[in-house]
Protein backbone atom coordinates (compact mmCIF):
# COMPACT_ATOMS: atom_id res chain seq x y z
CA UNK A 1 0.00 0.00 0.00
CA UNK A 2 1.45 3.34 -1.02
CA UNK A 3 1.89 5.95 1.67
CA UNK A 4 0.21 9.31 1.08
CA UNK A 5 1.98 12.33 2.54
CA UNK A 6 0.49 15.53 3.89
CA UNK A 7 1.91 19.01 3.35
CA UNK A 8 1.64 20.06 6.99
CA UNK A 9 5.38 20.15 7.73
CA UNK A 10 7.36 23.33 7.23
CA UNK A 11 8.63 23.14 3.63
CA UNK A 12 12.29 23.08 4.70
CA UNK A 13 11.66 20.25 7.18
CA UNK A 14 9.73 18.29 4.53
CA UNK A 15 12.56 18.85 2.01
CA UNK A 16 15.22 17.71 4.49
CA UNK A 17 13.19 14.64 5.37
CA UNK A 18 12.57 13.74 1.74
CA UNK A 19 16.23 14.21 0.80
CA UNK A 20 17.27 11.91 3.65
CA UNK A 21 14.56 9.40 2.73
CA UNK A 22 15.49 9.32 -0.96
CA UNK A 23 19.17 8.92 -0.14
CA UNK A 24 18.61 5.87 2.06
CA UNK A 25 19.14 2.26 1.00
CA UNK A 26 18.20 -0.25 3.71
CA UNK A 27 20.57 -2.89 2.33
CA UNK A 28 23.51 -0.52 2.84
CA UNK A 29 22.68 0.33 6.44
CA UNK A 30 24.78 -1.24 9.22
CA UNK A 31 21.53 -1.29 11.21
CA UNK A 32 19.49 -3.18 8.60
CA UNK A 33 18.70 -6.16 10.81
CA UNK A 34 17.80 -3.96 13.77
CA UNK A 35 15.63 -1.67 11.65
CA UNK A 36 13.76 -4.59 10.14
CA UNK A 37 13.12 -6.15 13.54
CA UNK A 38 11.83 -2.87 14.92
CA UNK A 39 9.66 -2.26 11.85
CA UNK A 40 8.11 -5.71 12.19
CA UNK A 41 7.30 -5.06 15.86
CA UNK A 42 5.73 -1.67 15.12
CA UNK A 43 3.69 -3.09 12.24
CA UNK A 44 2.39 -5.85 14.50
CA UNK A 45 1.24 -3.30 17.07
CA UNK A 46 -0.39 -1.24 14.34
CA UNK A 47 -2.18 -4.29 12.93
CA UNK A 48 -3.55 -5.08 16.38
CA UNK A 49 -4.69 -1.49 17.05
CA UNK A 50 -2.19 -1.09 19.88
CA UNK A 51 -0.66 2.30 20.70
CA UNK A 52 2.76 2.99 19.20
CA UNK A 53 4.86 5.03 21.60
CA UNK A 54 8.64 5.13 21.23
CA UNK A 55 11.12 6.54 23.74
CA UNK A 56 14.44 7.23 22.01
CA UNK A 57 17.19 6.72 24.60
CA UNK A 58 20.84 7.74 24.74
CA UNK A 59 23.05 8.29 27.77
CA UNK A 60 22.68 12.05 28.35
CA UNK A 61 19.54 12.85 26.32
CA UNK A 62 21.44 15.66 24.68
CA UNK A 63 22.11 14.72 21.04
CA UNK A 64 21.07 11.51 19.26
CA UNK A 65 17.92 10.87 21.28
CA UNK A 66 16.57 14.34 20.51
CA UNK A 67 17.37 13.88 16.82
CA UNK A 68 15.58 10.54 16.85
CA UNK A 69 12.52 11.96 18.59
CA UNK A 70 12.31 14.91 16.21
CA UNK A 71 12.64 12.92 12.99
CA UNK A 72 10.33 10.13 14.10
CA UNK A 73 7.73 12.75 15.00
CA UNK A 74 8.15 14.72 11.77
CA UNK A 75 8.06 11.59 9.60
CA UNK A 76 4.98 10.25 11.38
CA UNK A 77 3.23 13.61 10.98
CA UNK A 78 4.08 13.74 7.29
CA UNK A 79 2.83 10.20 6.64
CA UNK A 80 -0.16 10.53 9.00
CA UNK A 81 0.96 7.54 11.08
CA UNK A 82 -0.31 7.22 14.65
CA UNK A 83 3.04 7.13 16.41
CA UNK A 84 4.22 9.22 19.36
CA UNK A 85 7.94 9.74 19.94
CA UNK A 86 9.64 10.76 23.17
CA UNK A 87 13.25 10.95 24.33
CA UNK A 88 15.22 10.34 27.50
CA UNK A 89 18.57 9.32 28.90
CA UNK A 90 20.04 7.12 31.54
CA UNK A 91 20.97 10.45 33.16
CA UNK A 92 19.91 14.07 32.60
CA UNK A 93 22.30 16.82 31.48
CA UNK A 94 21.14 19.43 28.94
CA UNK A 95 20.11 19.50 25.31
CA UNK A 96 23.27 20.25 23.34
CA UNK A 97 22.96 23.55 21.39
CA UNK A 98 24.66 21.98 18.37
CA UNK A 99 21.79 19.49 18.18
CA UNK A 100 19.27 22.31 18.01
CA UNK A 101 21.40 24.19 15.48
CA UNK A 102 21.46 21.15 13.18
CA UNK A 103 17.67 20.87 13.36
CA UNK A 104 17.34 24.60 12.63
CA UNK A 105 19.49 24.11 9.54
CA UNK A 106 17.10 21.30 8.56
CA UNK A 107 14.14 23.67 8.80
CA UNK A 108 12.92 23.38 12.39
CA UNK A 109 12.09 26.49 14.40
CA UNK A 110 13.59 26.64 17.87
CA UNK A 111 12.50 28.86 20.72
CA UNK A 112 14.14 28.87 24.15
CA UNK A 113 11.46 28.59 26.84
CA UNK A 114 13.55 28.73 30.03
CA UNK A 115 17.03 29.45 31.33
CA UNK A 116 19.26 27.52 33.70
CA UNK A 117 21.52 24.49 33.50
CA UNK A 118 18.93 22.44 31.62
CA UNK A 119 16.86 24.84 29.49
CA UNK A 120 13.57 23.86 27.88
CA UNK A 121 13.07 24.56 24.17
CA UNK A 122 10.07 24.57 21.88
CA UNK A 123 10.94 22.76 18.69
CA UNK A 124 8.42 23.30 15.89
CA UNK A 125 8.31 21.13 12.76
CA UNK A 126 4.99 22.08 11.12
CA UNK A 127 2.28 24.64 10.63
CA UNK A 128 -0.39 23.32 13.01
CA UNK A 129 -0.46 24.60 16.58
CA UNK A 130 0.30 21.10 17.86
CA UNK A 131 3.25 20.53 15.52
CA UNK A 132 5.86 21.09 18.20
CA UNK A 133 7.95 19.31 20.80
CA UNK A 134 9.08 20.61 24.17
CA UNK A 135 12.63 19.35 24.49
CA UNK A 136 14.98 19.26 27.46
CA UNK A 137 17.28 16.65 28.96
CA UNK A 138 15.60 14.08 31.21
CA UNK A 139 15.89 10.47 32.24
CA UNK A 140 13.75 8.10 30.21
CA UNK A 141 11.47 7.47 33.22
CA UNK A 142 10.62 11.19 33.57
CA UNK A 143 6.92 11.93 34.04
CA UNK A 144 6.82 13.62 30.62
CA UNK A 145 7.35 10.20 29.04
CA UNK A 146 5.06 7.16 29.03
CA UNK A 147 5.64 4.89 31.99
CA UNK A 148 4.43 1.65 30.38
CA UNK A 149 3.48 0.08 27.04
CA UNK A 150 6.23 1.86 25.09
CA UNK A 151 9.07 0.79 22.83
CA UNK A 152 12.59 1.62 24.03
CA UNK A 153 14.90 2.57 21.16
CA UNK A 154 18.53 2.67 22.28
CA UNK A 155 20.57 4.94 19.99
CA UNK A 156 23.95 4.84 21.70
CA UNK A 157 26.12 1.89 22.66
CA UNK A 158 26.80 3.15 26.18
CA UNK A 159 23.11 3.38 27.06
CA UNK A 160 22.49 0.06 25.34
CA UNK A 161 25.13 -1.68 27.43
CA UNK A 162 24.36 0.16 30.67
CA UNK A 163 20.60 -0.29 30.51
CA UNK A 164 19.91 -3.89 29.43
CA UNK A 165 16.37 -3.75 30.81
CA UNK A 166 14.05 -0.76 30.50
CA UNK A 167 11.21 -0.79 33.02
CA UNK A 168 7.79 -0.44 31.40
CA UNK A 169 8.97 -1.21 27.85
CA UNK A 170 7.06 -3.75 25.77
CA UNK A 171 10.00 -3.94 23.37
CA UNK A 172 13.64 -2.89 23.44
CA UNK A 173 15.68 -2.30 20.27
CA UNK A 174 19.24 -1.14 19.68
CA UNK A 175 20.18 1.20 16.80
CA UNK A 176 23.46 2.85 17.83
CA UNK A 177 24.66 5.94 15.96
CA UNK A 178 28.01 7.69 16.12
CA UNK A 179 27.97 10.52 18.65
CA UNK A 180 28.60 13.86 16.87
CA UNK A 181 30.18 15.05 20.12
CA UNK A 182 33.53 13.99 18.65
CA UNK A 183 33.51 17.18 16.54
CA UNK A 184 32.54 19.66 19.27
CA UNK A 185 34.76 22.73 19.17
CA UNK A 186 36.31 21.84 15.80
CA UNK A 187 35.82 23.22 12.26
CA UNK A 188 33.88 20.01 11.48
CA UNK A 189 31.29 20.61 14.20
CA UNK A 190 28.34 21.65 12.01
CA UNK A 191 29.06 18.98 9.39
CA UNK A 192 29.20 16.23 12.01
CA UNK A 193 25.86 17.22 13.54
CA UNK A 194 24.26 17.60 10.11
CA UNK A 195 25.47 14.14 9.14
CA UNK A 196 24.10 12.62 12.35
CA UNK A 197 20.80 14.39 11.76
CA UNK A 198 20.56 13.16 8.13
CA UNK A 199 21.45 9.59 9.04
CA UNK A 200 18.89 9.42 11.80
CA UNK A 201 16.27 11.19 9.65
CA UNK A 202 16.75 8.69 6.83
CA UNK A 203 16.26 5.67 9.07
CA UNK A 204 13.36 7.11 11.04
CA UNK A 205 11.64 7.97 7.73
CA UNK A 206 12.21 4.42 6.51
CA UNK A 207 10.62 3.05 9.69
CA UNK A 208 7.56 5.26 9.24
CA UNK A 209 7.28 4.23 5.58
CA UNK A 210 6.80 0.64 6.75
CA UNK A 211 3.62 1.62 8.59
CA UNK A 212 0.74 1.76 6.16
CA UNK A 213 -1.69 4.65 5.95
CA UNK A 214 -4.62 5.40 3.69
CA UNK A 215 -5.16 8.96 4.93
CA UNK A 216 -5.79 11.37 2.06
CA UNK A 217 -3.46 14.26 1.33
CA UNK A 218 -4.39 17.45 3.19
Amino acid sequence: METTYTNRLYPAVAASLEAARQGFNITQSPRQAGLERLAAFLKDRQANDLPIKVIVICTHNSRRSHLGQFWLTAAASRAVVALEAFSGGTEATACQPNTLAALERAGARVEKMSEGANPHYQLRYGQAETDMLEVFSKVYSHKANPQADFVALMVCSEADQGCPWVEGAVGRYSLPYRDPKYADGTPDEAAAYDEASRTIASEMAWLIDQLQTTTQQA
